[in-house]
C-alpha cells in the first residue's frame, strides 16, 4: 500500500517534489487546512494537496485499507507483510508521527508484519550518516512505532 503518496513521499528520492508546502499536509486530512495549505503555493502544487485532501487520509481509512490487505492474504493463503513505510522527515512531526502510529496500530490489528522504512532515511528515523557511535533516534517517531529507545 503506498497510499497516500504525498504523504509519505515527500522527500522520496526521484522527482522532485513540486514544493515545500507539501510538508504541510495534514494527517489526519483536515479539509480547512487544507484549503489554506493549496492558498499558500503555486497552482501545480495546490492542485496535489487539494487532490491529497479530498482522499480523506485518516487513521480509520488506514485500518480499512490494512483489513482489506489482511483479507486477501487470509482468502489467498498468504503471509501479509508490509515491508517499508515511513513518512518523511520533511512533513510536520504530528502528522509524520500521526501517520506512522495509525499504521502500525492497523497493521498490528490485522496479524500484518511490518517493518519501517530505515534507519539512516528521511522516511525512517532520519539518522545522519555516518551514524556516529550512540546515534539519537526521534523519541516521537519511537513512541509512536511502540518502541522504547535502546540503552
Amino acid at each position: 500500500m503506498a497510499e497516500p503518496i504525498p504523504l509519505p513521499a515527500r522527500s522520496r528520492p526521484g522527482p522532485p517534489a513540486p514544493g515545500p508546502a507539501l510538508a504541510g499536509l495534514p494527517f489526519p486530512a483536515d479539509p480547512a487546512a487544507c484549503v489554506l495549505l493549496a492558498a499558500q503555493t503555486d497552482t501545480e502544487t495546490a492542485r496535489l494537496i487539494r487532490y491529497s485532501c479530498t482522499l480523506h487520509w485518516d487513521p480509520a481509512r488506514v485500518a480499512e485499507r490494512m483489513a482489506a490487505a489482511a483479507d486477501w492474504g487470509r482468502r489467498n493463503h498468504a503471509a501479509v507483510l508490509l515491508g517499508e513505510f515511513g513518512a518523511s522527515a520533511a512533513l510536520a512531526p504530528l502528522a509524520r508521527t500521526t501517520w506512522l502510529r495509525a499504521v502500525r496500530e492497523a497493521c498490528e490489528a490485522n496479524g500484518i508484519g511490518w517493518a519501517l522504512w530505515g534507519y539512516d532515511d528521511v522516511m525512517g528515523f532520519a539518522v545522519a550518516r555516518p551514524p556516529g557511535k550512540h546515534p539519537a533516534l526521534d523519541p516521537g517517531v519511537l513512541r509512536e512505532l511502540g518502541l522504547v529507545a535502546p540503552r
